[in-house]
């Protein structure tokens, strides 16, 4: 019955991450739209120079957000960047977004932004640790390795039975469906994941292979 009932709310989870991705890509169809016209705006101004500024300020705000050939992803990072920066929390990152290109966007943005959203909410807690989180996307042979770290400033607990972190928070019972969701898109495509914490960092590293 309790596999039943987490196997329900890790669906609802990736449901839920389904229909935030749908909306969220709508948002960033119309933004690109609208950066496309406001460039062409600049490009033959004839109104003020304060105007002009404005409306360059704008774009500048736009290229300044993450681009890194995969829309779902660039989706994600805009959306955490902005909490990392509320935080102090610094990105680390080497991403090359191509080989992705064979997963869904919903699964990538469902399991992209669980990792770093865990990652936040982690570092939000945890006033000792050193306050970055470290995103590493590459090609390695056949096969797409995602690498996140975090520090941490005392060891989390690896389940040995299932190889998932047990979640920080009191309420066990009712969190950790973030993880298990990760751990199920990385499956549905025959990769796996491992999750290790040592030497005041937190790592979790994914390998799937590229059809």
């Amino acid at each position: 019955a309790t596999t039943s009932a987490n196997f329900i709310m890790s669906q609802a989870l990736y449901d839920k991450m389904k229909a935030q991705y749908e909306l969220n890509k709508q948002h960033a169809d119309t933004i690109n739209i609208k950066y496309h016209d406001l460039k062409r705006f600049l490009e033959n101004s004839t109104y003020s120079r304060e105007a002009s500024s404005d409306i360059r300020h704008a774009v500048e705000q736009y290229e300044a957000l993450p681009k890194t050939g995969n829309n779902a992803l660039n989706i994600v990072l805009g959306e955490k960047l902005g909490e990392m920066k509320a935080e102090g929390i610094e990105l680390r990152s080497n991403i090359n977004a191509e080989p992705l290109s064979f997963m869904r966007g919903t699964d990538i943005y469902s399991f992209f932004s669980n990792l770093l959203s865990n990652a936040i909410e982690y570092l939000k807690t945890d006033e000792m640790a050193e306050r970055y989180i470290a995103l590493h996307i590459v090609k390695s042979g056949e096969m797409v390795k995602i690498r996140q770290e975090n520090a941490v400033s005392a060891p989390i607990t690896v389940d040995r039975g299932s190889g998932l972190p047990q979640t920080t928070k009191a309420d066990r019972e009712n969190h950790g469906f973030g993880v298990k969701s990760m751990t199920e898109v990385i499956t549905k495509y025959g990769g796996n994941i491992l999750f290790d914490s040592k030497g005041g960092k937190f790592t979790v590293v994914a390998l799937i292979p590229i059809p």
